[in-house]
């Protein structure tokens, strides 16, 4: 079994579901790291990108080479992105969910852009997990965005298996047993497609890691 370090979203709530996160993972990996915010620990809601990729280089240099996955959540998504786009971490594979390709910062525009840039030529092997009712981008929305961007090796799947009406439980949360459940799904090749409504087919790339290595 591998290492896993997880990245939760920007909100101080965050925190505490990061670590619920965590418990239902802990059995499936050799240890679980939780990357703490400075914002968090300052008890205020104003990120520092850059700082966070800096903290998370540093945890992956603690593991001392030992074989490591990512999992994030929606700003999690931003900060691990960077990370491999800037060559400072090399994860074995990554889990998303709650992926906020249109920004939920500032400057929405330039935000948006920078998002795209990131995943350009994105190779990482990568299970995107994405609400019905995602504010940000529903999943046929990030299914599309990714293949625009000729995103290599990955998949969208669903979180809730049900469209949530209004801002009710769901529509940018996340239980963590249904991210287990997906993570499960997909290992054992069971993954359920993002929507009922449309056949789309997997996408023609390499699962092998997905087997011996997601759990």
């Amino acid at each position: 079994m591998i290492n896993i370090i997880l990245l939760g979203g920007r909100n101080l709530e965050q925190q505490r579901w990061i670590r619920e996160v965590e418990r239902e993972l802990s059995p499936y990996f050799a240890a679980t790291h939780v990357l703490d915010y400075q914002h968090w620990k300052r008890g205020v809601v104003e990120e520092d990108i850059p700082a966070e990729i800096a903290n998370l280089a540093a945890l992956v240099d603690s593991l001392e080479g030992k074989e490591y996955a990512v999992f994030g959540k929606s700003m999690g998504t931003f900060v691990t992105a960077e990370a491999i786009r800037q060559r400072r971490i090399n994860p074995r594979y990554c889990v998303f969910a709650g992926t906020p390709i249109i920004s939920p910062f500032s400057e929405a525009l330039n935000e948006t852009h920078r998002i795209k840039e990131l995943f350009q030529r994105y190779e990482t092997p990568t299970l995107f997990i994405q609400n019905f009712d995602e504010r940000f981008m529903r999943p046929a929305e990030l299914d599309d965005t990714l293949c625009s961007l000729a995103v290599n090796n990955f998949y969208v799947t669903k979180g809730y298996d049900f469209y949530i009406k209004g801002e009710g439980y769901g529509v940018h949360s996340y239980d963590p047993a249904i991210i287990v459940k997906r993570i499960k799904e997909y290992r054992e090749g069971n993954i359920k497609p993002w929507s009922t409504r449309y056949d789309i087919p997997l996408k023609d790339v390499d699962f092998s890691w997905r087997v011996s290595e997601i759990l």
